[in-house]
């Protein structure tokens, strides 16, 4: 049988490596989620730029008939206002700013990263 000084020694040694190994996966997920979330960042961008360059031929109606379906929406809304949809709709905008919250975090934590690795190189 192996003493308890070897023993311990080897428990190190594996210790040592699955840190190692944890650290490996958690740069790659991290790398992964910041490249994901650049290029949805991106995307939205480049919606949002074409969207104002070409735009929609709806957005060209009148202003008569933007206030006549803006009065519908709102009776629509004002009639379907039970508490369960009114609570849905106010979970859904919770996890929208959640998410929203989660995506600039990892955004801000990104461009201080980037501009600590250009100030050093």
């Amino acid at each position: 049988m192996k003493t308890r000084e070897a023993l311990e020694e080897e428990s190190k040694a594996y210790l040592k490596e699955i840190d190692g190994q944890i650290t490996e996966v958690k740069d790659g997920a991290e790398r992964v989620v910041k490249l994901a979330l650049i290029a949805g960042v991106g995307s939205l961008g480049i919606y949002w730029i074409l969207n104002s360059i070409f735009g929609d031929k709806e957005a060209e109606t009148s202003s008569a008939d933007l206030k006549k379906k803006k009065r519908k929406k709102f009776k629509k809304l004002k009639s379907a206002g039970s508490g369960s949809n009114m609570l849905s709709n106010e979970l859904k905008n919770q996890v929208v700013m959640v998410a929203l919250k989660l995506a600039a975090d990892q955004l801000k934590k990104f461009l201080e990263d980037s501009s600590s690795n250009n100030g050093e190189e």
